[in-house]
């Protein structure tokens, strides 16, 4: 914004600060073991000298530095010197997070206006007991402590080592819920084998 005056002209402008990324509407894609959400809420501080309006600002997120197609919804402005709240839609986000990279952890980096700030979200670690085992497969407990839903569709089993086939009851975690689960092998898996039943970055072995 441009001010002209009896000494000149003064130029006005608005200078967004992201204060904090939250993030809305988790969920997985079961059938490609992926993640992904479908909205992010920042809360700006317009540190400049003119109002901040969310339509007229460039605003682009990544996901472990893959770009996402986003919608910023009209909300009106933010005045300066205050804090508001930026909308935005990520229905457009067309390559989720795959589940590989949720072992490690990622990151969503937000930039507006040129302004960046980072969501680190933590790497999947999720708490798993033995309850029981049999010869043809185990029950175990599944404790979500991460901080989106998960699904009980990311476990792999391997015997000796090698990936096996099996079947356990689908089922969805919100956080901080616990679960019992029956999974059964498909495959045979002889007396004395050691099972390992990996979930995000937590493997637990057992004998049969």
């Amino acid at each position: 914004m441009v001010i002209r005056g009896q000494e000149g002209e003064i130029t006005l402008n608005a200078k967004p600060k992201i204060e904090r990324i939250n993030i809305y509407d988790p969920f997985f894609l079961s059938s490609s073991l992926s993640f992904t959400c479908g909205e992010l809420v920042l809360e700006v501080k317009n540190e400049g000298d003119s109002p901040f309006f969310a339509e007229n600002a460039t605003v682009k997120v990544w996901a472990n530095g893959k770009e996402v197609l986003v919608d910023v919804r009209r909300r009106g402005f933010i005045p300066p010197n205050e804090t508001g709240s930026v909308e935005i839609d990520l229905e457009g986000w067309a390559e989720p997070v795959d589940y590989e990279e949720l072992i490690d952890g990622f990151d969503i980096r937000v930039s507006v206006d040129g302004e960046e700030a980072v969501y680190k979200v933590p790497p999947l670690a999720p708490k798993i007991e033995v309850m029981d085992v049999k010869t043809n497969g185990v029950v175990i407990s599944i404790t979500n402590n991460w901080i989106f839903p998960i699904t009980t569709d990311w476990i792999e089993m391997y015997v000796e080592g090698q990936p096996i086939k099996f079947h356990a009851w689908h089922c969805d975690l919100d956080p901080n819920e616990t679960e019992p689960l029956r999974v059964d092998f498909i495959d045979d898996v002889k007396i004395d084998s050691t099972v390992e039943i990996r979930l995000g970055c937590t493997s637990v072995k057992v004998k049969v």
